[in-house]
Formats: structure tokens, sequence, C-alpha cells
């Protein structure tokens, strides 16, 4: 190995790092500066002992990297939410930003500056998320042999830290607000999630048969996943009867008479009669009637493009739902039943705080004082 200068013909100086490859055969680079020269064949030097040194001519870019990991059997095997979620990082952020370079040309400012675009025009939660995908691409491409080291693990490098989801509890006013700004369908479907607390890939895959009107009761069995199949919910817990009241099972039946109809008896079906996808849900029922109560702020999406993002998510209709069987006087256990929890430690977890009664808990200490010191 060694470095020497060179000056071109525009008289400027270069310098050049000379090396063996694994092959024995030599190999030339150039760089601006005599300090990147060093560099580079200190880490050249570093991979050639490791075993792990790949040449550029044998290595791919990240867009090729990205779809033999997408196409390998690793990815195929997992849940196809799962897959549309690493398709959506590659698609989105990965290949527009990193696609074009080689995977031995990474580097650590690189990836660090690619994370800080996410966090400026997206979030730092999902820059994390991204960060894993393109982790996962990189090992999966050290074991293919098309680059000797994964920048990423060998540099720690991590997203920017997120800031923790403030859970934003709807209001009476607004979800009376939410059904009165939406067609048909979405006043329905709306009014499902404040009343019963289901989560939307449960409301997606609910079949009229399990809407027992006589038993005023909704039973839980399915959920549906992104892609529109139909599998069993969350977790064996999550297999519950709902008790529905008397307007809710109304508004079900007026439905019932206008729903389109499919070969799945679908309560909450698209046009067609099959299984509604949750982003047409959010952005054709949820977002709408959001925006249209000035609950939405207009921001830059991953896209570039300006969209509406809401004060609250539909998720939090599931929680709202359960603060109103809470502020009804129903324990934490029942809590659980209702909501599908797997424990009521999870139950605790995220609902604890409404269980709290400060004039209860204020009496208590006094009713203890009194008894204890007297008077």
């Amino acid at each position: 190995m060694a470095i020497y200068s060179i000056t071109t013909p525009a008289g400027a100086k270069r310098w050049t790092a000379k090396y063996k490859d694994t092959q024995g055969k030599w190999r030339y680079k150039n760089f601006g500066r005599k300090k990147e020269a060093q560099a580079f064949l200190e880490e050249v030097s570093r991979q050639l002992g490791e075993g792990t040194f790949v040449h550029d001519k044998a290595t791919c870019t990240v867009t090729e990297a990205a779809d033999l990991h997408l196409g390998s059997a690793s990815v195929r095997a997992l849940e196809p939410g799962t897959q549309d979620q690493y398709e959506q990082h590659v698609r989105l952020y990965i290949k527009p930003h990193l696609g074009h370079v080689l995977l031995t040309k990474l580097t650590e400012p690189m990836i660090q500056e690619f994370l800080d675009d996410i966090v400026e025009g997206q979030s730092a939660a999902m820059a994390k998320r991204v960060l894993g995908t393109l982790n996962r691409v990189i090992k999966d491409a050290q074991r293919r042999n098309l680059v000797g080291r994964n920048i990423i693990a060998d540099k720690s490098i991590k997203a920017p830290r997120a800031e923790p989801y403030v859970k934003r509890m709807p209001e009476r006013h607004e979800l009376s607000g939410l059904l009165a700004n939406t067609d048909d369908r979405g006043q329905v479907l709306l009014m499902a999630a404040m009343l019963t607390g289901m989560r939307l890939g449960e409301l997606r895959a609910l079949t009229w048969d399990d809407v027992r009107f006589d038993e005023r009761i909704i039973r839980v069995r399915k959920a549906s996943r992104s892609d529109g199949s139909v599998k069993g919910t969350k977790s064996a817990s999550g297999y519950r009867d709902i008790p529905i009241s008397g307007v809710l099972g109304l508004e079900l039946k007026k439905w019932r008479l206008q729903c389109p109809v499919g070969g799945e008896g679908l309560v909450f079906p698209n046009g067609n009669g099959n299984v509604e996808s949750g982003s047409n849900i959010r952005q054709r029922v949820f977002i709408p009637a959001m925006k249209a109560i000035g609950l939405t702020t207009e921001v830059v999406g991953n896209t570039g493009k300006k969209v509406e993002k809401p004060a609250f998510r539909f998720h939090d209709l599931r929680h709202a739902a359960a603060a109103l069987f809470i502020e009804q006087g129903m324990g934490p256990k029942r809590i659980q039943e209702l909501m599908g929890h797997s424990s009521i430690q999870v139950t605790f977890d995220i609902y604890g705080y409404l269980f709290r009664d400060p004039e209860a808990d204020a009496a208590a200490v006094d009713a203890i004082s009194a008894k204890l010191l007297g008077g």
C-alpha cells in the first residue's frame, strides 16, 4: 500500500492511494486531500485483515440491495403488513435519498443527513423505523458478500430521539362534531368506534352475522390486515362481546338497508362490497371530518405535498370509548375485557390515570388522618 501525489493537467494536486485487492490486483483511488487517502487505506487495510473487503466493482447500489432484500425468502415469510411497511420505507425514503449510492460508498455523515431529512419532513419515529429497514437491507447485502461491513452497526448510527407521543383524548363536542360532518357510512363507522372501542382492523373485518341485534352485542372475532385479508384478532383476548346502545343498534339497522352487498357480508365494506382499506377510512372519512371542525393542520407530507394532519388519531376514538366506559363506573377488569387487552396490566398502563379520583383520594387521606390522629 502506498500514497503518492499527482498533478492534473489543470495544475491541481491530487493524492492517489495504491493497494492490492483480495485477488492480488493493484487498485488505485484518487483523493483531493492526503488525509482522505490515508483514511481510505487504513479502512481498506482493516477490511482486508478481517476478510470483509469488497471492491466497488463487486458491490451494488442501495436500490439493488433493497430490491434483493424485499424479494428474499425471509421477508416474504413475514406478515403482509410488515412487508408493506418495509416496501414503503424503501420506496418513499431509501431509494429517493440513497438509492443511487454504492453500498461501499455509504458514509456516516450521509446516513445522518438522510435521517435528519426524514425528521424534518416526517418525524423522529419514522426516521427510526426507516433506519431499521436500511439496517436490514445492508445486513442482507453482507450475507451476499456485496459489502464488507454494515456501516450502521459499525458506527452505531442511531436515529434522532423521538418525542414521546402525548395522547390527545377527544372531547365530547369534538366527537359530536365528527358525527355531524360525514356521510351515512362515515357516521355509523365513527359512532361504532366511539361507542365500542373496537380497533380499526376489527371494524374493517366486522360482518353482519357478528352484529347480534336481539342480544344487543357485537361479537369481535376477527380483524383485517393491511392487504385486505382477514385473520383472527390481535390476541386470544381480542375475542370478546361488546354491548351496543339502542342508538347504535338503530343506526346500524338503518345503514344495513343501504350497505353495499358483498360475498363476505361486511358491515363497512368499500363500494364493491370488499374489505375497505384503513388508509381510505382515514383519508376519506376521518380526516375530512376532522378538517370540517377545525381539528387539522396543514403540513408537508413524506411525498413533498401538503397534507392535513389531524389533532388526534382514529385510534384515539378507541381511547375515548374507554374513557366513556370508565365514566359510567365500569371497573378495570371489565375495561380489560371490552378493550380486548391481553392483561390487566396493559389496561392500567394505558388507562390507569382515568381511574383516579382526586376528590375521593383527598377524602380518603382525611379519613385516615382523623382515625390516626383524632379530630
